[in-house]
């Protein structure tokens, strides 16, 4: 028997309980989590605190090198051309006088050479001083820092390195100083530690924290003045310090001993570019105070609450189990049968609502139990002549009643279902799914199945299911229980006839689907008429969405097919005969189709039309099949290239015009035959072998043949051999695509022979030319008065650079032509020589005297990206781009030159504000010798506007590109300049 408890028990130990439970458990996790929280949030306004010093020093490190960058190039330019000393130093003074955290300024060589600088003490004085006394007050590690000082050389800036010398904590600043004609010089300065660390902090106010500074090695570079510890201590003994210096991560919730010497917290962030650390230290006892309190505060209030809550509830309850105690014995005397009244009475409304309740409960009982008894035998009587199965189940799911329907309907005998549970008619899958839901029910009170006709299945005595409908609802009895109420129907039948029905239907909508067929009936006598689904859909419109009328198939016809629609259908009605017609539609979004409609028309016994009924199919598709196929046939009829087709052994079913005219065979002699027609002999087996193994894997094969025509005359075909496959994915047929090359090779041949020959012979008479420059060169200088003679020497140079210049172009051909040597590449610095030709262009603008402005951004392209090459190459077609780009760019335009790296590719693009190219002339660019004026008007300056040249830049950046497996393209609209967009794969990195 289950054990029970009384309701006085229950409610004080649930009032105990509920008292205890939060001073026990909750109330000492909220304090902890609490007291978490807390801490996180007073740590984080530190972390924020030092994360804001950390900004400072990086923001302050990022002016003071862009203060050196911004004086590098005034200097490089004064060192250049070795004039106003004074205004170099003027400017160093003024940046030490300037920035209290730089010490000592120098410029120093790549070597390490110290050129010129200043200190402090000098720029006070107003005075420079020399290197070698620069050099003897420097650190003595300053020799052994040289290789990573002089880092902007390879144009890197450079921050680093920490000594201390002469009392003086510092690093070094160095930036590079740009020159054009020799390695670059360094900027370096030397920046005193604690002015540096003075001047930071300042700019982030504190309370109550300690911060100071530190290098990697836990040595204390700056510090509060009230600190024990001195300016080069080392802090490695502290342990914030000490995982700092090994790299492990310090815990912030951790405390320590700190600089103070008392427990501590603290946060530690190591500085961008330094790798110092800024360490912020707060007492334990000035951080913890105030949460303590906070907390000691929140938990006196609580527990307050809590002992009047406590209270308040057994005094309530004291005064509600008394009445309750007394009407609960007498429920207890109703439920054996004593129906006898009580006489309770409580002050507590609700309480003596409840008494007169029982009161009138126990009056009608036995009168409602009379009642039933009569209405049971009544209902039981009608139960059992309906033509529906019924059956009843109480709460447990046990059969309590069954008429005669639903022995018959499940094979079974009344007392054969009668206290059974009711999963006897279900069959085992729906077994499990109605225990849950029963159960929910039971639990939740939900439900939603009451009141529906639900189709479930039933499981007959033989073991057999059956498609059922059913019916379920739910009944209560005076007693609070209830019980469920099911009618039940064998819909086998009806089943059975949907199926077929609604198959046949599937199928034909199916079909319809599947060829684009609708069918439509058109009700002449009630004006009505009905689409089908594919109907709705040819017509682009959602199914059964519109409603169909006459006048809305009209309005989807073409305009200018309406009149021959409306012909059609009206020929079908006077003269009784069926009608067939194919005519445009255009849908609403504007798309235009093609379909084919039918239509029959049915009559009355008077001769009069009453229904037609009709498809509509899509032939929108047919249509530009025919059309493509027609156009495709006469695109291979009339094709310049040969098209062969065999099957799959390789016999000739079909050859082209172009074929019987090239070859000398016609299409008679061809078809039934192989290939082997036009052997020339010149090809081995293997050649064969490798070709039919290639295509009959299913690939492409592509080359070139020698070929013999019907007379015997050779000739060379570029082919492409290509399988057809059929539906089963096996290999039907193959076609082969030919062109004959034979006088493009010819051509090609005498080329590069032109080119090599060419380029060979013209170096004798250069360097002869070489020679004779070198001497009017000296009697130039030695008879430097004569004027004429200086002009002559002039137009010599200028005669033998531009003779050279083609000696170069057409040796750069020939090695161009030949096949690509990749063996021959080497590393190529793209960003370096990018940078080298912009310089050269800039220059021989200047002296042109042009005024075109060229703007360079190719920093996004790293200085150490590699591409493989060769450098002169590259740098050849990058400096032809360029040059066309400012001699077509009127004065007062500019040149823009951007560089980055994409995916595995680095990209050159070089746009100009020019003239343009006419969008007919713009697949011309690269041909050989072109140009977009006449030559003979060309300026004679090299980067003059239209200026003159070979016509062969374009051609050779193009070949230099492709030759190094690249890429270039052109956008250009004239009147509005072109860009010009050059891309070379990166070096591949290995290991």
């Amino acid at each position: 028997m289950k054990k029970t408890v009384s309701i006085r028990v229950a409610w004080y130990g649930l009032i105990t309980f509920l008292v205890i439970l939060p001073v026990l458990t909750i109330f000492p996790f909220i304090w902890a989590k609490a007291h978490s929280i807390l801490l996180k949030n007073a740590l984080l306004a530190k972390y924020q605190y030092t994360h804001k010093l950390e900004s400072a020093m990086r923001s302050e490190l990022e002016r003071l090198l862009t203060l050196l960058e911004n004086k590098s190039d005034p200097i490089a330019y004064t060192l250049q051309k070795d004039r106003d000393k004074e205004l170099l130093e003027t400017l160093l003074k003024v940046i030490i006088l300037r920035e209290k955290a730089v010490q000592t300024l120098l410029i120093v060589s790549p070597e390490g050479k110290i050129l010129t600088g200043a200190d402090r003490h000098s720029a006070l004085q107003g005075n420079m001083l020399k290197s070698q006394i620069l050099r003897a007050s420097m650190p003595k590690t300053f020799d052994d820092d040289i290789a990573k000082i002089t880092t902007p050389v390879k144009w890197k800036n450079f921050i680093g390195t920490t000594f201390r010398h002469n009392g003086l904590t510092g690093f070094y600043i160095s930036v590079p100083i740009d020159s054009k004609n020799s390695p670059s010089n360094i900027l370096l300065a030397v920046i005193d530690v604690r002015k540096f660390w003075n001047k930071i902090k300042p700019a982030v106010p504190t309370d109550n924290t300690t911060t100071y500074l530190i290098d990697s090695n836990g040595v204390l570079l700056a510090s509060p003045d009230s600190s024990i510890f001195k300016k080069g201590d080392s802090l490695t003994d502290l342990k914030i310090v000490s995982k700092f210096v090994s790299g492990e991560k310090f815990l912030d919730s951790e405390t320590y001993t700190g600089l103070s010497g008392e427990p501590v917290f603290g946060i530690v962030l190591k500085a961008t570019y330094l790798g110092w650390g800024i360490v912020s230290e707060v007492e334990e006892s000035l951080l913890m105070a105030p949460i303590r309190n906070l907390l000691l505060g929140v938990t006196v209030i609580c527990l307050l609450v809590v002992i009047i809550i406590g209270w308040a509830g057994f005094w309530f309850t004291r005064k509600m189990l008394s009445s309750i105690t007394v009407l609960s014995d007498s429920f207890h005397r109703a439920s054996i049968g004593d129906y006898s009244r009580t006489g309770t009475v409580s002050s507590v409304t609700e309480i003596n609502q409840l008494v007169t309740g029982f009161n009138n409960m126990v009056e009608y009982i036995q009168e409602r139990e009379r009642e039933l008894s009569r209405s049971e035998q009544k209902i039981k009587a009608i139960i059992t002549s309906v033509g529906e199965g019924i059956i009843s189940i109480n709460a447990a799911g046990v059969i309590t009643f069954v008429n005669h329907e639903l022995c018959k309907i499940f094979g079974y005998k009344e007392d054969e279902l009668l206290r059974q549970n009711v999963e006897i008619l279900m069959p085992k899958n729906f077994r499990e799914a109605h225990g849950r839901a029963m159960n929910r029910h039971l639990k939740t009170g939900k439900t939603n199945i009451l009141g529906k006709k639900l189709e479930l299945e039933g499981l007959h005595k033989d073991g057999t299911s059956f498609p059922i409908e059913i019916k379920i609802e739910k009944t209560f009895i005076e007693s609070g229980s209830f019980f469920f109420t099911a009618a039940i129907e064998n819909i086998s039948k009806r089943k059975k006839a949907e199926e077929t029905v609604e198959k046949s239907k599937n199928s034909l909508m199916k079909a319809q689907q599947i060829a684009s067929l609708g069918s439509w009936d058109w009700n002449i006598e009630k004006s009505s008429l009905a689409w089908s689904d594919e109907v709705y859909r040819i017509f682009g419109l959602e199914p059964q969405k519109l409603e169909a009328t006459y006048e809305a198939f009209r309005s989807f016809i073409h305009f200018d097919d309406r009149d021959k629609v409306t012909q059609a259908i009206e020929e079908a009605l006077n003269k009784k005969e069926d009608y067939s017609i194919e005519h445009r539609i255009v849908l609403k979004d504007g798309t235009e189709k093609i379909v084919h409609e039918q239509g029959e028309v049915t009559f009355n016994d008077s001769g009069v039309p009453v229904m037609m009924f009709g498809t509509v199919q899509d032939i929108t598709g047919r249509k530009a099949a025919e059309k493509e196929l027609r156009r495709l046939s006469t695109a291979i009829e009339q094709s310049a290239e040969t098209i062969v087709i065999t099957d799959k052994e390789g016999i000739v079913e079909y050859v082209n015009p172009a074929f019987e005219k090239l070859t000398g065979y016609s299409g008679e002699e061809a078809l039934g035959n192989t290939p082997n027609i036009l052997k020339s002999g010149k090809h081995d087996n293997a050649f064969y072998e490798e070709l039919w193994q290639t295509i009959k894997a299913g690939k492409v094969w592509t080359g070139n043949f020698f070929n013999k025509k019907k007379d015997g005359t050779l000739f060379e075909e570029s082919a492409t051999i290509s399988p057809v496959f059929g539906s089963d994915g096996e290999i039907v047929n193959f076609v082969a695509a030919k062109r004959d090359i034979t006088r493009e090779w010819m051509l090609q041949k005498a080329r590069e022979y032109f080119t090599i020959v060419t380029s060979h012979e013209l170096n004798t008479p250069l360097t002869h030319l070489q020679l004779v420059k070198t001497l009017l060169r000296g009697f130039a200088q030695k008879y430097a008065d004569d004027k004429e003679l200086g002009d002559i020497t002039i137009a010599m140079e200028k005669s033998y650079d531009e003779l050279s210049k083609i000696v170069e172009t057409t040796a750069m051909l020939a090695m161009l032509s030949s096949p690509q040597k990749e063996q021959s590449f080497s590393t190529v610095y793209l960003r370096m020589e990018t940078d080298a030709v912009i310089d050269k262009i800039r220059s021989a603008v200047e002296e042109e005297k042009r005024d075109v402005a060229i703007m360079s951004d190719i920093e996004s392209i790293p200085i150490g990206v590699e591409i493989r090459g060769k450098q002169d190459m590259v740098s050849e077609a990058i400096k032809n781009i360029l040059s066309n780009a400012v001699k077509y760019t009127p004065d007062k335009g500019r040149v823009f030159i951007n560089g980055y790296c994409e995916n595995e590719n680095a990209v050159i693009m070089i746009e100009d504000e020019g003239i343009g190219i006419p969008e007919e002339k713009s697949d011309d660019v690269f041909e050989p010798y072109y140009s977009l004026e006449n030559v003979a008007l060309h300026s004679t300056g090299k980067y003059k506007f239209k200026g003159g040249g070979m016509g062969l830049g374009l051609t050779i950046s193009k070949m230099i590109v492709d030759y190094h497996g690249g890429g270039i393209s052109i956008l250009s609209r004239e009147g509005a300049g072109t860009r010009v967009t050059i891309t070379f794969p990166l070096k591949k990195k290995t290991g």
